[in-house]
């Protein structure tokens, strides 16, 4: 075999082993992760306690935990890990774009605990987070995640709560989920009091969470603010959003505007002047919480294409040498 063919084959086996530690890396699945979507929590890989927390394994000191949001909007979240004994055991977690949290901002419930560290941060819509934890092996460690107040963890109020929900609608503009936060939306209940005025989200519009002490039905109404845009002609409707509060933990909601019931979430449909589209009120089908691109590079596609230029490659050498 001559120089050329070894120096071809080399090159080839270097690429291919830098395109699998790649790969290996951008996909490593973590070792517990935790779901989000509209108004829920949930765990893969994990067993959690009577309180809603994870008790982490630490066998080997450390372990890696990864927060998945799956609706379109960015949340926040607040993350615990403590343990039930003051102990000198050390405790570490690694994630970006975190602040540290406050102790008199910590939950009651966790005064009876040793809290050893809290953080809090948000993940846009469609995105995720990774955290590392480390700590000394075997450590009795726990992991409480709060998400927008989503009854993912027990709660104690002055006054007994029936139910919780959260109220979110969507906007569009030309067809088009918007980026950024241009518009503006509030919540009043049935006397014309504001509640809430929240900015979008890309498309995504979210309000606090809701808490009910009675059974009973209740009624809302939202609607869009006028923007300052000139070119931008902004929706005006307003959705009458009935919240039936049956029993503990259940809560129905409707929608109508102007009398018809909405099956989906409210939707505010924006477009800019003179731009063409037909029946501006039906500008799109209704993708609820319809996912963007996350802007990740396709690791699976660059490792193909390196493959086929480094194969082409080949080729062409190998046949110059017969040449």
């Amino acid at each position: 075999m001559d120089k050329t063919k070894k120096a071809i084959i080399i090159a080839f086996a270097i690429l291919l082993s830098a395109i699998c530690v790649i790969l290996l890396i951008c996909f490593k699945s973590a070792d517990v992760t935790a779901i989000y979507t509209r108004n829920s929590l949930s765990w893969k890989n994990a067993d959690l306690l009577d309180d809603g927390a994870l008790k982490l394994d630490l066998t080997t000191g450390k372990t890696t935990l990864q927060l998945k949001n799956e609706v379109l909007g960015r949340i926040g979240y607040n993350i615990y890990l403590y343990e039930k004994n003051d102990t000198p055991n050390e405790c570490k977690l690694i994630a970006s774009d975190v602040v540290e949290i406050d102790e008199k901002e910590y939950p009651p419930f966790l005064d009876k605990y040793n809290v050893r560290c809290a953080y809090r941060g948000y993940v846009d819509g469609n995105k995720k987070e990774n955290f590392k934890i480390t700590a000394t092996p075997n450590t009795d460690l726990m992991l409480l995640i709060i998400i927008e107040d989503n009854n993912s963890y027990p709660k104690e109020n002055d006054k007994p709560v029936v139910a919780n929900i959260k109220l979110s609608a969507e906007v569009l503009l030309d067809g088009q989920y918007p980026r950024g936060d241009d518009y503006s939306f509030s919540l009043k209940d049935d006397t014309g009091a504001i509640i809430e005025t929240v900015k979008n989200n890309d498309g995504y519009i979210s309000f606090s969470n809701i808490a009910f002490a009675e059974i009973g039905n209740y009624v809302y109404y939202l609607s869009q603010n006028e923007g300052k845009d000139k070119k931008t002609v902004y929706d005006k409707s307003v959705y009458k959003i009935n919240v039936v509060v049956e029993e503990k933990n259940i809560a129905k909601v409707s929608y109508e505007t102007e009398g018809n019931i909405k099956e989906t979430l409210p939707r505010f449909l924006n477009y800019k002047e003179n731009t063409n589209i037909i029946e501006k009120e039906n500008i799109a089908q209704y993708p609820s919480n319809a996912k963007k691109a996350n802007d990740q590079p396709n690791y699976f596609l660059f490792s193909g294409l390196a493959i086929c230029v480094l194969l082409i490659i080949c080729y062409i050498v190998l046949h110059k040498k017969r040449g």
